[in-house]
C-alpha cells in the first residue's frame, strides 16, 4: 500500500524502515490529492445513473446493517449513493442490496450534504466480480 500511495502522491519512499508516522504521512498526502482533482478527472470509469436501489449500510462501529441508503449511480469502479449521515473520507463501508447476501467493501472517496442526506462517492476496496457488483443495478 504505501508503494501505491507514494506513485499516487507522487512521492518515493524506500520500504525498509518505514515507520507508523511515514504510513501516516503517505495516507494524509494520498488524501490532499484526491481532494485536490476536480471530481471529473478522478473517475476512471464513467458511472451510469438508473433507478435508485435500495441498500443496506455497515460502517465501523455501527451496529450491523443499522444504516439504509440509496445507490444512485454506478460503474465497475465504485457507486454514488445517497444516505442519512456523513462519513469521513477513507472510511471503509460494507455494502449490499437486501436481496443479495454478498457485503462489497467500498472506500468513500467524497462525501457531500445534499438537503437532509449526505451523498458519499465510493470506490470499490478491492476487484469484484461483475455478477457481485451487478446487484446494485
Amino acid at each position: 500500500i504505501l508503494k501505491e500511495l507514494a506513485e499516487q502522491t507522487g512521492q518515493t519512499m524506500m520500504m525498509k524502515g518505514v515507520t507508523a508516522e511515514d504510513i501516516q504521512q503517505a495516507q494524509a498526502a494520498r488524501q490532499a490529492a484526491i481532494q485536490a482533482q476536480p471530481q471529473a478527472e478522478r473517475r476512471r470509469l464513467p458511472r451510469r445513473a438508473g433507478n435508485p436501489v435500495a441498500v443496506a449500510i455497515e460502517a465501523p462501529g455501527d451496529p450491523p446493517e443499522a444504516l439504509q441508503g440509496q445507490v444512485l449511480d454506478r460503474s465497475q469502479a465504485g457507486l454514488g449513493m445517497r444516505i442519512g449521515r456523513k462519513f469521513d473520507i477513507g472510511v471503509i463501508l460494507k455494502v449490499k442490496t437486501p436481496q443479495s447476501a454478498k457485503w462489497i467493501e467500498a472506500e468513500v472517496r467524497n462525501c457531500i450534504r445534499d438537503g437532509n442526506s449526505f451523498r458519499i462517492g465510493c470506490q470499490f476496496a478491492k476487484r469484484y466480480a461483475w455478477g457481485d457488483i451487478q446487484q446494485f443495478g
